[in-house]
């Protein structure tokens, strides 16, 4: 009976083993060898292609978001695998539908690409934004392009995500690149994905509307981070001569990570000035509540042309400070709460309607970062 009884345990406990290494929720076994046939065809390239093909590293073992055209693996505890799927079919990788044609000359691709950038950013010259984009396809860093590095490019191009991170590499608030294979990228996971929580799980919450303060990282680690908010508005306003916005300010737009550096989350609320006026420009609206992009970017209705305009309403830089105001107010040391709170307001009664807006923003931020950063420089 005792052998019996071990057996059977032996056997339960092995067909648990066995169920466990089955289980693939994302499909990341086919994602792989999907991926490595097109490798090991020269169809596709990048960095990430030898040890997820060659070396066999589980890079796609431990799914942590599945969307129907987007899944999610962690690597480790520091990377983030972004798999994007094809827009018709949440089984194949895009990588197989966007491409360039074979036999396409350097020169060619490389108008092909500035082409791109023009549709997505507007007009302009990105000679600067090219030679980066093309150094980065360089995978085997030759100096030419090979079918597969110039497919691979093309198609993680077409990911407006990517696009960003790619642009921003040299912004430490973007999440860094971390190689790439095809048309997914491994980028930096930032283990505290939002600033705070609303919806605090205390049962104080119960009886206290602001219970969520108390899960605040000190003053002066909350300033630091608050320092990087406003750095990256500066950042984002121009940037190789195009003007950004970030469309969606709340707490779980950014993290932060053990150092307290400022991480965006929400890397896709960041929209070019030229995306949000096509857009909106082309809308039609009977009131203002039409033209509404996103929860911080809303234009006017035109009541004449029945059009919506291209100007944000509410500036940026207000919204943000509407969020600072909460979360550096509480617990600020008292010897600078009259100041702050004075520059905070002077911040949220901006308004991109008068004709200084842009003057006025420049030297807010300005004044908001010199006055938080006198606070903690020495401590």
């Amino acid at each position: 009976m005792l052998v019996y009884s071990a057996f059977t345990g032996i056997l339960l406990f092995s067909m648990l083993c066995v169920i466990v290494a089955l289980y693939d929720p994302c499909n990341g076994r086919s994602i792989r060898d999907s991926l490595c046939e097109l490798y090991e065809d020269g169809m596709v390239s990048g960095r990430l292609c030898y040890s997820l093909c060659k070396e066999r590293v589980p890079v796609l073992s431990n799914c942590l978001k599945q969307q129907p055209n987007l899944k999610e693996f962690l690597w480790g505890r520091n990377l983030l695998v972004k798999v994007n799927m094809a827009p018709d079919n949440t089984n194949v990788l895009d990588t197989v539908l966007l491409e360039p044609w074979e036999g396409i000359k350097q020169d060619q691709f490389t108008r092909m690409i500035d082409k791109y950038l023009k549709e997505q950013l507007g007009p302009g010259d990105y000679t600067t934004t090219l030679h980066k984009i093309l150094n980065f396809g360089d995978f085997n860093s030759n100096g030419l392009l090979t079918y597969g590095e110039a497919r691979s490019l093309w198609s993680l191009l077409q990911h407006r995500e990517f696009l960003l991170l790619l642009l921003f590499q040299d912004n430490d608030t973007f999440p860094r690149i971390n190689g790439t294979c095809g048309s997914i990228y491994a980028v930096e996971h930032v283990a505290n994905n939002k600033l705070f929580n609303m919806k605090s799980n205390s049962w104080l919450s119960i009886f206290l509307s602001d219970a969520y303060h108390w899960q605040f990282p000190v003053w002066k680690k909350r300033a630091k981070m608050s320092i990087g908010m406003i750095e990256f508005m500066m950042d984002i306003f121009e940037k190789n001569g195009v003007n950004y916005y970030m469309c969606n300010i709340l707490p779980t737009s950014f993290g932060y990570t053990p150092r307290y550096d400022i991480k965006i989350i929400d890397i896709l609320s960041v929209v070019s000035k030229h995306h949000l006026k096509t857009e909106m420009s082309n809308r039609s609206c009977y009131t203002d509540d039409d033209c509404t992009f996103s929860h911080n970017c809303k234009t006017q209705c035109n009541q004449e042309l029945r059009k919506c305009s291209s100007d944000l309403v509410v500036p940026n830089l207000k919204i943000l400070c509407d969020l600072l105001m909460d979360y550096l107010m509480y617990g600020a040391p008292n010897h600078i709460t009259v100041d702050l709170e004075r520059l905070l307001h002077q911040c949220q009664s901006l308004d991109n309607r008068q004709f200084s807006a842009e003057m006025d923003h420049a030297v807010l931020l300005n004044d908001l970062q010199l006055f938080i950063w006198s606070q903690i420089k020495y401590g």
